[in-house]
Formats: C-alpha cells, sequence, structure tokens
C-alpha cells in the first residue's frame, strides 16, 4: 500500500476539472454498498433510491459519460437494487459482465469456482443457523459473511475465526482467497478481481488515453481498481468513518459527498465543451 495519505476530492476540483476538459470522454467505475449508497444493515435493504437512479440515468444518457457498476453482488441482485439503462454491470468482483447490449462476459473458471461457493455456502449457513446476528450472502462466484449485527467482540471474532475454517476445510485446491472488510468476511475467487474488471471494460469501450477513468469504492477489493488506473486515472476511495491504508489518490466521506460531485458533473462538462 501506498505511504501517501489521499486528499480529499474537494480540494483537487480545479485539478479534476482541467484534466475533464482534456478528457474525450469520462469513464465512471463505481461499487455499489457504501459508494453509491450507505452500507445497509441487511444486504437486501441496499435499494437505490428514486433521486440515485434518476442521477445516474441522466449521467449515462451522456454519450460522453461510461458508467461501470462493480460491486461483488450478483448482477441480477444489482439490477433489482438498481435498475439503470445503459450501464455496463460487473457483478461477482467482475466475474461476470453485462454490457448495455445484453451481451455477458463471464470468466471461463467461473465454472470450477461455483460449485465450491454452494458447498462453502451451505457449511456456513448449517454454522450459523441459529446465530441471528450472523447474515450470508451468496452471489454465482463469491460468498459474504456480514455481522454487522453482532455488538459482542467475542462473537464476531468467532465469526470470523470460524468462517475462514469453513473457507480452508473445503477449499481443498486454493481456488478461494477471504478479506475481512468493513463488518464483512468477503470470500472470492482468486485469479479474479475488480482490476480485471477495468481491463473487460476498457476492451469493450476503447478506452484509449485521452479518455478520463474514475475509479470509486470503498472496501478492501476495490484496492484493485485503484491500482489498475494509476498513473492516469483518478482513484478515489469512501471512508465511511473508516481510517485504513489505501493506494488510492483522493478521497470522499460518504456517498452523500459523492452524489454531490456526480451531480455537479455535467455542469463541468458543459462548462468545459468536451
Amino acid at each position: 500500500m501506498s505511504g501517501v495519505k489521499p486528499i480529499h476530492l474537494f480540494k483537487a476540483l480545479s485539478e479534476i476539472e482541467l484534466r475533464m476538459r482534456k478528457a474525450e470522454r469520462i469513464i465512471i467505475f463505481t461499487d455499489y454498498d457504501g459508494t453509491l449508497i450507505p452500507t445497509a444493515e441487511r444486504p437486501e435493504l441496499a435499494v437505490a433510491d428514486e433521486e440515485l437512479k434518476t442521477l445516474l440515468n441522466n449521467l449515462a444518457s451522456n454519450p460522453r459519460i461510461k458508467i461501470i457498476i462493480a460491486s461483488g453482488r450478483a448482477i441480477q441482485t444489482l439490477k433489482r437494487l438498481i435498475p439503470l439503462k445503459n450501464v455496463i454491470y460487473a457483478g461477482d468482483h467482475g466475474i461476470n459482465v453485462e454490457f448495455p447490449s445484453g451481451e455477458v462476459f463471464t470468466w471461463r473458471k467461473a465454472k470450477l469456482v461455483n460449485p465450491l461457493v454452494e458447498e462453502i455456502y451451505r457449511e456456513l449457513s448449517e454454522f450459523f443457523k441459529n446465530e441471528r446476528g450472523v447474515i450470508i450472502e451468496k452471489k454465482n462466484s463469491n460468498l459474504s459473511v456480514h455481522y454487522r449485527l453482532l455488538t459482542d467482540f467475542n462473537k464476531i471474532r468467532e465469526t470470523v475465526q470460524a468462517t475462514y475454517l469453513i473457507v480452508e476445510k473445503c477449499d481443498k485446491n486454493n481456488l478461494l482467497q477471504v478479506f475481512t472488510g468493513s463488518k464483512i468476511v468477503e470470500i472470492r475467487a482468486k485469479g479474479w478481481d475488480k482490476g480485471k474488471v477495468v481491463e473487460i471494460a476498457g476492451r469493450k469501450l476503447k478506452i484509449t488515453s485521452r479518455d478520463l477513468v474514475f475509479f470509486i469504492g470503498d472496501d478492501v477489493t476495490d484496492e484493485d481498481g485503484f491500482r489498475k488506473i494509476k498513473p492516469t486515472g483518478v482513484s478515489v476511495i469512501v471512508k465511511n468513518g473508516c481510517e485504513r491504508e489505501t493506494v488510492a489518490e483522493y478521497f470522499l466521506n460518504d456517498p452523500f459527498e459523492l452524489r454531490f460531485f456526480l451531480h455537479n458533473l455535467p455542469l463541468k462538462l458543459v462548462n468545459s465543451n468536451i
């Protein structure tokens, strides 16, 4: 991780606006939970409000703005929580990518990972069946164990330890990796990350050095995206009150600051004569 602390994006707006003036297109990769919307206590409650959907639809209708939502959630879940037009959905940390045309990319090794994820999901569900404070969210090619509802430190520690042990027991071929995030344990495939989403979307969109690429996220899984767009892109971590090491150059405090930035983006484009 970089030893340089990120600066607030709003303090660099003059520089960012200058870069936008020179850019041919604005490409925005963004996480969903904790980035576009505040993290909900339960994952199924993280539904986008009408204001956010209208904002993103308006941005996506601009031919010089491309939006890619890159999330650990499954694509079908993302489309239910935040149904949009003309955006690229990258689910399961980019293992599955759906383009506005309906074309779908799926990582070829997903067929090896998916049955293992299903097995671990069954094991975790059985282990935590009597623990109401633990929520297990199964996607297509990854899992999340949420413990946001737990308040007892020992319970939290036991939950994290048990999750790691169950994954270790089931994953005999070492296909998965485990990350601890903000009150969540993420279980995902090795060999694939959000940096690969930048590659896949980049080829499809024919991103060049004339485009200005943003990658915005709040979690440790977004760090691969931050790295991928360096040194020419704009990497932004959404802190949500959490201080941690990051390779991101800029930060925003919460999803509301991001929304403010996105609301003003069309005005900057018009004024910049892009």
